[in-house]
């Protein structure tokens, strides 16, 4: 399945098509970066955590409109902050995920031939 872009062309490929990014970011500065990664083509993954999702999505009013006019629990911020991305809740702190050093340790470069450690 071809992922298109909202934001991009469709004359034209999006400059970030087929770069993958995992957004662990939550607030204000963070989604804003994932977001623009996404606006420009990249496959933008949002982690939140499960049974809570990210703080903004509770930030209103203004909130989301319901089909019948009523507002619901989804700001209009959260939306806003977070086009162009899929989500998934994951909880990191589990004991799937025990220890930071092996996720630091296992880590990839965010751009290839960078000189983040491996």
């Amino acid at each position: 399945m071809k992922r298109t872009n909202r934001m991009a062309s469709s004359s034209q490929s999006a400059a970030l098509a087929g770069i993958k990014v995992l957004d662990l970011s939550r607030i204000l500065a963070g989604p804003t970066a994932a977001q623009a990664l996404g606006d420009l083509g990249a496959d933008v993954v949002k982690v939140e955590r499960p049974g809570e999702g990210d703080d903004t999505r509770k930030w209103g009013p203004p909130y989301v409109l319901g089909a019948s006019g009523e507002e619901t629990e989804e700001s209009a911020y959260y939306l806003a902050a977070n086009r162009n991305k899929r989500s998934i809740a994951i909880d990191i702190g589990s004991a799937v995920f025990p220890s930071t050093d092996w996720r630091t340790s296992r880590s990839r470069p965010a751009i290839p031939g960078s000189s983040i450690a491996r």
